[in-house]
Order: C-alpha cells, then structure tokens, then sequence
C-alpha cells in the first residue's frame, strides 16, 4: 500500500517537472547596442583637439574633440563687460526713478517727467536683462565647444579631424558615434501565446556565446514587429556585460522565458 501511494506521487511530481520544462521555451534574439548616439557641436568652429579614437572607452564628461576655445572666450568677456555697464546703468536709472517719485509727491515734478524716469528705468531693466541672457549664451556657447561623451561608452567612429571646419548653422555634423558601455540589450520577437506571461522587470537566463547572464525585461511590445512572417511581438532584455566580454552587436543569443 505504502508503495502504490509512493509511486503515485512520484508520477505527480514527474508530470509537474515535465510540465514545468514544457512551459519553458527557448528564445532566439539578437544583440543590440542600449544607447548608441552621434555627437556632433552645436556652435561652429575649428577642431584643434581629437582625443577619441575608434575603440576607445572613455568615462561620461571626457572631452572627446575640442574647438578652438579662443573666440568663444573672446566672446564671453565682451558680453560680461557688456553686462556690467547696463548694470550700471539700471541701478542708475533706478536711482533716477526714486529721486522722480519723491519730487512728484513733494509736487515737484510734473506727471510727465515722473513717466519718463518710468520708462528709463523699464528700458535699463530690460537691456540689462538682455545683457545677462547675452552671458548665459556665450558660457553655454564655449561649454558647447568642447564634444564630451553623455555616458560611459565605447567609440565607435570618429569622423573629426584637427583643422576641420564645423559650420553648425549649416548643418548637424557628427563628429563621433558613441555607445554605452557596460550594457547590451537583447532583442527577441515573442509569440502571442508567449508574450502574455511577460512583464517588465521580469528576471530570465541569456545566454551569449557560452557565456550565461542574468537578464531583466525592460519592454514587452505592445504592436507586432512589423514584415514578420508570422505574429509577433517586440521584446526587450537588458543585461550587464562589461567591455572585456566582447559582446558583438547582431550576435546570437538564447532567452529562457517563462
């Protein structure tokens, strides 16, 4: 008796295993960069510095081309100098104005006259604002100067050179392709019946090139991956991998989904 209820579990707990590898499915995707971006200057200029080079890893804020600083240097300091003398200027009139209101209300000066001060004071405040704004431009102009990486990344190309001419009213030119390092992202393409049991966030086994990782969900589509010859839907799994892992975009991958 002891044996035939023994046995009967074991055929339970058999069945649930094989029901549990079955509702497991391997999933094949592709490697895809998480952030991969052309930087380009907004400002126009002359490269004189090219430290990026195609391979390169490089920590966010690196200085990766540079322009000639000198103009944008120049600029500043005339338009700081500029923002002085209207300083000046408004305390002046505003100085002006509260001499114009105590003569108008000892009945000294006439409507007119205190109208006048009125508007000298309004027309300091608004150049002397307009100075300021003038200062702010050309420090944000000389920060723009210097092409600086947004994130951890690796160089993928470098397309400056020193002497090349950047014309940024023209036209957008990139001067170095970057991508972040660190990451990967693995793109699959899920069947209805699949992608239901997904959620962002979720935690599932990747495993690229022999090696295994720990992926996380972070998209689960919404709209079907367009020209598929079958439904299907876009999915989305981040994992870590440092730069020594050589991880190759449009590489192989193999997802475990639940």
């Amino acid at each position: 008796m002891r044996w035939t209820v023994m046995s009967r579990w074991l055929a339970v707990l058999g069945t649930l295993a094989m029901a549990s590898v079955a509702s497991a499915a391997e999933v094949a995707g592709t490697v895809q960069w998480v952030q991969r971006v052309e930087l380009g200057a907004p400002v126009s200029g002359v490269v004189t510095r090219v430290s990026a080079r195609p391979g390169m890893q490089v920590k966010k804020g690196d200085v990766l081309v540079g322009l000639d600083e000198r103009r944008f240097h120049a600029e500043l300091e005339r338009v700081r100098a500029e923002a002085e003398r209207l300083k000046q200027v408004h305390a002046e009139a505003q100085r002006e104005q509260e001499r114009g209101q105590e003569l108008y209300d000892r009945t000294l000066l006439s409507d007119h006259e205190l109208e006048v001060a009125k508007i000298g004071l309004a027309t300091a405040a608004a150049e002397y604002q307009a100075a300021k704004t003038a200062v702010k431009q050309a420090e944000l102009d000389l920060e723009y100067s210097a092409v600086r990486a947004p994130f951890d990344a690796v160089v993928l190309a470098v397309h400056a050179g020193v002497g090349q001419a950047v014309a940024a009213e023209l036209t957008a030119v990139p001067l170095v392709t970057v991508a972040e390092a660190g990451r990967r992202r693995v793109q699959l393409s899920v069947d209805p019946t699949q992608v239901t049991a997904l959620r962002e966030g979720q935690s599932v086994p990747v495993r690229v090139g022999g090696t295994a990782y720990e992926g996380k969900i972070t998209h689960v589509g919404l709209e079907p991956v367009p020209n598929a010859p079958s439904l299907a839907y876009p999915v989305d799994i981040l994992i870590d991998a440092p730069e020594s892992a050589s991880l190759r975009i449009g590489q192989s991958a193999s997802v475990v989904l639940p």
